[in-house]
């Protein structure tokens, strides 16, 4: 169970890696720290939940639904996890 809440962090993360890249417009390096902060004590749990349904929305329009393709394309893009 714990490694399908991890991966399902990870794709969350992943998609606002690349909302935060190419809708944003920030660094690499800078939408790396806001993704990484999703999901902390630090985040705003109502927030956490707007990216998530978001994120979902995202893989069912670009890739079936899939994450992992999500979490590829944002490593390719500088996204580390």
């Amino acid at each position: 169970m714990r490694k399908n809440v991890n991966r399902g962090q990870t794709f969350v993360r992943a998609y606002y890696y690349l909302f935060c890249i190419e809708t944003m417009g920030e660094e690499p390096k800078v939408a790396n720290e806001m993704a990484s902060s999703l999901f902390t004590s630090y985040s705003d749990p109502s927030s956490d939940e707007q990216i998530v349904h978001r994120a979902k929305n995202f893989a069912d329009e670009n890739f079936s639904g899939k994450q992992l393709p999500v979490i590829s394309l944002a490593i390719d893009k500088g996204y580390e996890n």
